[in-house]
């Protein structure tokens, strides 16, 4: 697992420390997660709701047709 600093670009790691967020995609239920993506650097981001962690392209596709077109 990455570090916190390892992880996204500094936007995005401030967006969660300040309480603000990167750009919403989708929510999973049954996970219990929401995903986001950085506008910045395009990382995903799932919030596990009790901390946020970097995803990889393939686990943000696990959402499916539940993402969002933000575009």
């Amino acid at each position: 697992m990455k570090t916190w600093e390892e992880q996204g670009c500094e936007v995005c790691r401030q967006q969660w420390m300040s309480g603000d967020r990167p750009q919403y995609l989708a929510t999973n239920i049954e996970r219990h997660t929401t995903l986001f993506r950085c506008v910045v650097c395009g990382s995903y981001w799932e919030d596990r709701e009790r901390y946020a962690v970097e995803v990889t392209k393939s686990e943000a596709a696990l959402y499916g047709e539940q993402i969002l077109d933000n575009g």
